[in-house]
Parts: C-alpha cells; sequence; structure tokens
C-alpha cells in the first residue's frame, strides 16, 4: 500500500494577514474547491461510487488535479 502527503506551500498568514484571505485568493485552493474530473470519468458507471478517485494521489503522481486516477483500471 503506497501512501502519498503532498506538500505544497500556499502563502504565509503573516504576509496574507489572514486566513480566509490566504484561502481564498491561492489558485491551488481555488482548483481544489473546483473539481473538474476527465470526461470518462464522469460517464463512467461507476462515478458516483469513486467520485472520480483520490486527487491527492492523482497530483503527487500526475503534477495534475484533472488527470484520471492513475490506480483506475476503468
Amino acid at each position: 500500500m503506497k501512501v502519498f502527503f503532498v506538500v505544497k506551500c500556499i502563502g504565509s498568514i503573516y504576509k496574507e494577514g489572514r486566513l480566509v484571505d490566504l484561502i481564498d485568493h491561492n489558485e491551488i485552493m481555488n482548483k481544489l474547491s473546483k473539481p473538474r474530473f476527465p470526461e470518462g470519468c464522469i460517464k463512467c458507471k461507476y462515478f458516483t461510487k469513486c467520485n472520480g478517485g483520490s486527487r491527492c494521489v492523482t497530483y503527487a503522481q500526475t503534477g495534475k488535479l484533472n488527470a484520471k486516477d492513475v490506480n483506475c483500471y476503468i
């Protein structure tokens, strides 16, 4: 079993001033809040079960948030 931890700095609370500003104005956080799944995933009959797979694993292995889950065999 593989375990992935994605460590990505999204900014500094000391520079932004408020945590809400840091989250609201960060490109990575905006992408994570609006998931975009590959077209094949949405049409798949198993989509309601897996919900597109693990976004963090896919990002860790491909560097893309909307790539097909690397562990999907369909």
